[in-house]
């Protein structure tokens, strides 16, 4: 036997490619061995044939298809291999990056449920500490400044028990249309008098949700930069108005020093969208308060 040819094993160990796939190869006529022994159906493969083998692995790497594969072997010529790339480069970065948008989106979702967690954990348990001294008390705080992507529109007899399921759908897929990045949970705000949400009457509410970039369009707001007076609400979104009542009394038991100052926003850190249980659904109400001049 010609010292230049090698056995399939070989070839196997050499190039770090199994047997079966070497086989595989064969039948669909990728790459055949150079000479196929009558007696014992023994394959054996030549140098040249062990370097396009190793092309072949590195294609692979590369998740070249083996139709893709066979078309540059074919060609075999470095501007065809160059130009298959540059294109399968292209591919790879684009994958990379709607890998990185659905990291992002789990790791801001999993941020939110964290944060509810520890809220539902010192709820349940009952005992003031550092993460659950806020859960159902009512308290002025200033709010930071961000940036958001909003749709406002009219809802009909508005039911702020309902979950206006489009509405939510509607505000995430937008907002992914148009490449943004977002964080945080979605936002609804009231253009209304207070508590006219709950009266079944035409609404007009803003769904929102915070975002990296803020540009000068129509549906860009910042939001924030001013003092509220906050409560969380646990448990069924059906019943926050209870909350909303309590923040009411806390205001006018203090309507010597602060006055409603805009309309009232509820931040939801655990949604109805998110989880199906309501007794684990987490609403921070906001409602923009400004100070008395003495």
């Amino acid at each position: 036997m010609n010292k230049d040819y090698y056995k399939i094993g070989e070839v196997s160990k050499k190039c770090s490619i199994p047997i079966k796939t070497l086989r595989y190869y064969d039948e669909i006529g990728l790459i055949k061995p150079e000479y196929i022994e009558e007696q014992n159906n023994y394959r054996y493969y030549t140098k040249e044939q062990m370097v396009t083998i190793y092309i072949i692995r590195k294609l692979k790497n590369l998740d070249f298809s083996l139709k893709e594969i066979k078309s540059i072997l074919e060609d075999n010529n470095t501007k065809a291999i160059e130009t298959s790339i540059e294109k399968k480069l292209q591919e790879i970065s684009e994958k990379i990056a709607l890998l990185q948008k659905s990291y992002e989106s789990g790791e801001n979702f999993l941020a939110r449920l964290k944060r509810g967690a520890i809220i539902l954990d010192h709820y349940d348990k009952g005992v003031l500490n550092e993460y659950d001294k806020d859960i159902d008390v009512v308290k002025i705080e200033e709010i930071s400044e961000k940036n958001l992507y909003f749709i406002r529109k009219p809802i009909i007899a508005y039911n702020n028990a309902g979950v206006t399921l489009d509405r939510w759908i509607e505000i995430r897929e937008v907002a992914e249309s148009k490449n943004l990045k977002t964080r945080g949970p979605i936002m609804l705000t009231y253009y209304e008098n207070l508590l006219d949400q709950f009266l079944y009457k035409d609404c007009d509410v803003e769904f929102a949700i915070e975002v990296d970039e803020y540009r000068d369009e129509p549906s860009f707001r910042k939001f924030g930069g001013f003092q509220a007076v906050t409560c969380i609400h646990v448990g069924d979104y059906s019943n926050i108005v209870q909350t909303y009542l309590k923040m009411i009394q806390f205001i006018n038991l203090n309507r010597d020093k602060y006055a409603i100052d805009g309309y009232p926003t509820d931040e939801f850190i655990i949604s109805p969208v998110d989880i199906n249980n309501i007794d684990e659904h987490i609403t921070r109400v906001i409602i923009p308060i400004k100070k008395l001049q003495k």
